[in-house]
């Protein structure tokens, strides 16, 4: 495929400026959710969050763990415990099968952090997600998309 007319080659690569999104509520879906083995060989479910209204529409988290299969078996339950909450949370019957979760939206903090740097030195926001019962409170600032904007602390958060 022929080069561009438009190339140049001395110019800088973008800078995304990656930043989490604020935590908060936010009506979010599962959009991909398997089971897979760990490499330690264990039974995980492997989860994909997307936000789906507001501002931050198209918010994507990938590559997110539970260990259903893991031998401690405190870490164990403690997955299996998350698993079941997100069925819950889509109101569907605790089947297992990860295909019912998929697109079905339900309310879900999202807690935001920087993740460490990879190997060309870049950051990229990582998120733990919970499902919640929380509504829009009369106190929450308004944002677009976000369905609550609570004080969340550290001991809200069941993982």
């Amino acid at each position: 495929m022929p080069v561009p007319n438009s190339y140049n080659a001395s110019a800088e690569p973008a800078q995304d400026g990656y930043t989490p999104i604020p935590t908060a509520v936010y009506k979010s879906i599962i959009n991909e959710a398997e089971i897979k083995d760990s490499k330690a060989g264990h039974q995980m479910v492997v989860l994909g969050y997307e936000i789906v209204s507001g501002k931050y529409a198209g918010t994507k988290s990938r590559y997110n763990y539970l260990s259903i299969g893991n031998p401690d078996n405190e870490k164990a339950t403690k997955a299996m415990g998350r698993y079941n909450a997100l069925f819950d949370a889509v109101k569907m019957e605790r089947t297992g099968d990860t295909d019912h979760l998929l697109n079905k939206p339900f309310n879900c903090t999202w807690k935001g952090k920087m993740g460490e740097p990879n190997e060309a030195g870049d950051s990229y926001p990582e998120y733990m997600h919970f499902p919640t019962e929380k509504e829009v409170s009369p106190e929450a600032p308004a944002q677009q998309g976000v369905i609550a904007n609570p004080a969340i602390s550290e001991g809200d958060i069941p993982f």
